[in-house]
């Protein structure tokens, strides 16, 4: 369009353009001249100096013309598809039924009903197994390595711990759960091996703004057998169980049995949350264990698993502890065994310890214990990371 606009600029005055290049010293003389005459660009310029002659007769002009006419046009309608994403999809359909109008034909192959000797395909065939070690830490990076035996000499970015070790085969999977309420299953053999920090999660998976793991578990039968849902077998025998704790102090408990296959990236809802609040522990619970909180203000209560909700979908859960104005629970823990404990810290520096049978289990749902009057817990020191051990390296 820039080139016929100059074009048809010069043909309103073709007997002064033609003396100004007659009268002219050269060429780039007459193209200094006609740019100051027409007020035209250099490219403009160079198209007329190069035109031949004979497009200078009456004809060609109205061809020229006619083409600068249907030029802007064109980019009417092409300005037209940019301003509007629905008329680019006409087009794009439009296109699509001339193509399949034009070249569709009917198939030519025969679709059999039964083959022989056809090879399935199989994409864990192709993976290696072998053992490996997967690293998680609290700022959301994840690595795997061949083995990891000392948590001190694995490289962290500057202010990162770690959150938890787990192990498997590479063909085996590893759930993420996350404080927003998702589980996030990939195969071991997804993760990156890496020596170094890492890869942030989030290249991973499709996580929310502020979101964040706070819980790994490896789907590895040696390590934690987790046999598929049967529809049979009732909700209660369908181990293994988690629970779930939440800032605002509810608590669920599930079967792990619906999160052991991988999942997309987006991953796939464990429970519902409100918009103020966020998940703080997920941990197996075994049937005949107890499950302890501990809040900021300093207020405990323990309560037996079977007094939690089993939920056979996605749900909010129960109360297990009532919150006081401006009260959050910091810190829970299944306490499955003797060794299992809590440890929080006082703004003091005094450290409370939650362990099995203290405080006393009583009914979910109260106020729970005060375990002191002025103050509030600082924070809730993470259990010890035990790195797993695999049976041929015991």
């Amino acid at each position: 369009i820039h080139i016929l606009e100059g074009f048809a600029r010069v043909f309103d005055a073709l007997d002064e353009t033609i003396a100004i290049i007659r009268n002219s010293e050269g060429r780039s003389d007459a193209a200094k001249q006609l740019m100051t005459r027409f007020e035209l660009d250099e490219d403009q310029v160079n198209a007329i100096l190069d035109l031949r002659l004979y497009k200078l007769a009456r004809l060609e002009i109205l061809v020229i013309q006619k083409e600068l006419a249907e030029k802007r046009k064109q980019a009417d309608a092409l300005a037209a598809l940019l301003q509007k994403e629905s008329p680019r999809w006409q087009l794009i359909r439009d296109e699509l039924s001339e193509l399949k109008a034009q070249f569709a034909i009917k198939r030519r192959t025969r679709i059999l009903a039964h083959t022989r000797n056809v090879p399935s395909y199989d994409a864990d065939a192709f993976i290696v197994d072998e053992d490996v070690m997967v690293l998680v830490t609290q700022q959301g990076w994840i690595k795997r390595q061949q083995r990891i035996r000392d948590l001190q000499a694995t490289r962290l970015r500057d202010g990162d711990r770690v959150l938890a070790v787990q192990a498997g085969s590479t063909r085996h999977a590893l759930a993420l759960f996350s404080n927003r309420g998702s589980c996030y299953v990939m195969r071991m053999v997804d993760v990156p091996a890496s020596t170094g920090f890492g890869v942030a999660i989030q290249t991973l998976v499709r996580m929310q703004d502020g979101e964040r793991i706070v819980t790994a578990l490896s789907m590895d039968p040696r390590f934690l057998e987790v046999p598929e849902l049967d529809a049979e077998t009732e909700l209660e025998q369908q181990t293994p169980h988690l629970c779930v704790v939440t800032k605002l102090g509810q608590c669920l408990r599930l079967s792990l049995r619906a999160y052991r296959d991988t999942t997309t990236r987006a991953g796939k809802r464990y429970c519902r949350l409100r918009d103020d609040d966020e998940v703080i522990a997920v941990q197996l619970l075994d049937s005949q264990a107890q499950l302890s909180c501990m809040t900021r203000q300093g207020h405990t209560l323990s309560c037996a698993a079977t007094d939690i909700s089993l939920l056979g979908g996605v749900g909010k859960g129960v109360t297990l502890i009532k919150l006081g104005q401006g009260d959050e629970v910091m810190g829970a823990i299944a306490l499955n065994n003797a060794t299992d404990v809590l440890k929080a810290v006082h703004q003091s520096g005094k450290v409370f310890t939650l362990k099995s049978g203290h405080p006393k289990p009583s009914r979910r749902g109260g106020k729970g214990h005060a375990l002191f009057k002025r103050g509030r817990i600082n924070e809730v020191q993470s259990p010890e990371i035990v790195i797993p051990v695999f049976p041929t390296d015991s």
